[in-house]
């Protein structure tokens, strides 16, 4: 998993969050220092959820398997990295 991958990094991992509801009592919880999306969550758009970690600060990374276009152009600053991608791609 992603998850593991990054912790046996040395990374602190918080999630995952495979919904909305779980994500947004996570940063309710405490504000993550950066964070990794999927497009969907759940079966629901992240959109929202992106903007709101965007004007906290928070750093992101979209990680989908959708196609780019998927994606608003006032989110664009964000890094994409599209699935399947090797281990390395989060952590670099």
């Amino acid at each position: 998993s992603v998850a593991a991958a990054l912790e046996d990094d040395g990374f602190r991992v918080a999630g995952p969050c495979p919904t909305l509801d779980e994500a947004d009592r996570m940063i309710e919880a405490g504000t993550p220092g950066a964070a990794i999306l999927d497009v969907d969550l759940g079966g629901e758009s992240s959109l929202a959820l992106a903007r709101r970690l965007a004007a906290e600060g928070v750093p992101l990374i979209v990680y989908s398997g959708r196609d780019r276009s998927a994606w608003p152009e006032d989110l664009g600053r964000h890094p994409w990295i599209a699935k399947p991608a090797p281990r390395h791609a989060l952590r670099d």
